[in-house]
């Protein structure tokens, strides 16, 4: 008697391949979707990046257990180890130190876990197509413009004239407006030639973030300009377009002076850093730069009372009373330091001991390592916009505290696990 053939359903031959990718339309959408949300609405809508972070989380769930697992070389399994122990880095300092102060706040552990969320939406995106990870590159087009129309629309002005959009602090607005506009531009030619409407639509976008980072004043970030425009050259100097590369570096230096003698923002922002070093020499402690060195010092002196553990998270702006008192800070100093230390690696090091130092290194020199052995092939594009946001936000982060605001944390752990899974494809894609 003849067997009854079974029903046809793939899921019934074991082996029989899993669907691949362009046949998961819902899963593609929802991707496509949260990579082109969270850059266009990060500076527009509260909490947008947060919420595409986590719904990556939930659908990395999904996509680990249904699309095909990536193959991975050797010597990449080793650079995704480090990666994903840096991504762990901060939260575990952070843990073992309120275990250690014996003091437990959820709020303290907020912002780290953002970089643990980031891992599992790694291992899914690698089993994503490179053209899927692409769609990014329109979320950053759409973020740097919008934001330049947020500005003539509905401009949000403080007492001194700086603008933003009113949904954040200014230096957060400037500075992440001006890393959406330079990675919209180092994002061309990502999935080879392109055309040039596209093109004219980057370098828009880079000089709305340039114009944003003006108008908000944030100078901390125009620090960044050289090392950005240095990483955007890399890719023509590996090609041997050399000419090219002393062609844009004249032009961009000509820019930037005409810029600081015709901007009255950045001819005085700039300006006021001069100022304030004369002031801070003459006994002027509160100015922006005193008040700043004030801090770090104080921050370097309770590190090195409690070298290995730190003070615990918060436990800098508990010792702002007792060090003013003890004469180490003015009292607006003091009042600036229960706010913030002012700068990242400082603030982690201070709080969470060498644990934290290492942690927040790690978290910045790791993830750029890994892009920057990827500048030359076909993933140079988004390495080279990775070695940006991983230098950029260490940049940032000299002048003020970054990773203290989760869109921030948020932010830099999705953007470093879209472009790693760009960067380090499977082996039948390299």
């Amino acid at each position: 008697m003849p067997s009854t053939p079974e029903p046809h359903d793939a899921r019934a031959h074991s082996g029989a391949p899993r669907q691949p990718w362009p046949q998961r339309p819902a899963a593609g959408v929802a991707v496509a979707f949260a990579l082109i949300a969270y850059p266009a609405l990060l500076l527009l809508v509260r909490g947008a990046v947060n919420a595409a972070l986590i719904l990556l989380a939930l659908l990395s769930v999904a996509m680990l257990t249904t699309l095909p697992a990536a193959t991975m070389a050797p010597a990449e399994r080793n650079r995704v180890r480090a990666w994903v122990a840096a991504m762990l880095g901060v939260s575990m300092a952070t843990l073992l130190s309120q275990s250690v102060h014996g003091s437990w706040v959820w709020r303290h552990d907020d912002a780290p876990a953002r970089f643990v969320l980031a891992i599992p939406v790694y291992f899914a995106l690698r089993r994503v197509d490179q053209r899927r990870l692409a769609a990014l590159q329109y979320g950053l087009i759409a973020g740097a413009l919008l934001i330049a129309v947020g500005l003539v629309v509905a401009p949000h002005r403080d007492p001194f004239g700086r603008i933003s959009t009113g949904f954040i602090d200014l230096i957060t607005f400037g500075n992440m407006a001006l890393l959406i506009g330079v990675l919209a531009a180092l994002s061309i030619g990502w999935l080879g030639p392109e055309p040039r409407w596209r093109h004219a639509l980057k370098l828009a976008a880079l000089l709305a973030g340039i114009a944003a980072s003006v108008v908000s004043g944030s100078r901390g970030g125009w620090v960044a300009l050289p090392l950005f425009l240095g990483i955007g050259l890399a890719g023509r100097a590996h090609r041997g377009d050399l000419r090219r590369v002393a062609w844009i570096t004249t032009g961009a230096l000509a820019l930037a002076a005409l810029g600081y003698w015709l901007v009255p923002e950045i001819h005085e922002r700039a300006g006021l850093v001069l100022s304030n070093m004369q002031a801070f020499e003459r006994g002027d402690l509160n100015t922006s730069v005193g008040i700043r060195l004030q801090l770090w010092r104080v921050a370097l002196h309770l590190w090195v009372q409690h070298p290995w553990f730190g003070v615990g998270p918060g436990g800098f702006k508990a010792a702002m009373t007792p060090m003013q008192q003890a004469g180490w800070l003015t009292p607006l100093a003091a009042q600036f330091g229960r706010g913030e230390v002012h700068n990242e690696i400082l603030d982690k090091t201070c709080a969470l001991g060498v644990p934290g130092l290492v942690a927040i290194v790690a978290l910045y020199l790791v993830p750029a390592a890994i892009f920057a052995r990827r500048l030359r092939g076909d993933a140079a594009v988004p390495a080279r916009m990775g070695l940006a946001l991983s230098l950029g936000f260490l940049v940032y982060g000299l002048t003020v505290e970054t990773f203290d605001l989760t869109m921030n944390a948020a932010f830099y752990a999705l953007s470093s696990a879209v472009l790693l899974a760009a960067t380090l494809r499977p082996a039948h894609e390299s």
